[in-house]
């Protein structure tokens, strides 16, 4: 038991350092969900973050990418990032911003 929770609290400490390398504070896989409930947790998601934290989203090409990132900018969060990972899959990095 000794070694699996060392084992478990290293893996922990290494995700949260990845993390900050990245200047990521959350993230989100939303690929599969649809419209408006991908937007709909991306908001709630950035309601509970403080000003400035930045939250990673992975959404679905065509209507899911355009529709999240339109509706958070609409919101007044700031898209930093935008990236196609594959034909179906995109990146999002949006900061967290008061409005």
């Amino acid at each position: 038991l000794g070694k699996n929770y060392g084992r478990t609290r290293e893996n922990r400490q290494v995700r949260q350092m990845s993390t900050e390398k990245t200047g990521v504070d959350r993230a989100l896989d939303l690929r599969g969900v649809p419209c408006p409930q991908n937007y709909s947790r991306a908001f709630l998601q950035l309601e509970i973050m403080d000003e400035g934290e930045i939250l990673k989203l992975l959404v679905d090409d065509g209507e899911p990418v355009d529709n999240v990132q339109s509706e958070l900018e609409e919101e007044g969060h700031t898209v930093i990032f935008r990236k196609q990972n594959s034909s179906d899959s995109w990146e999002l990095r949006i900061r967290r911003e008061d409005v």
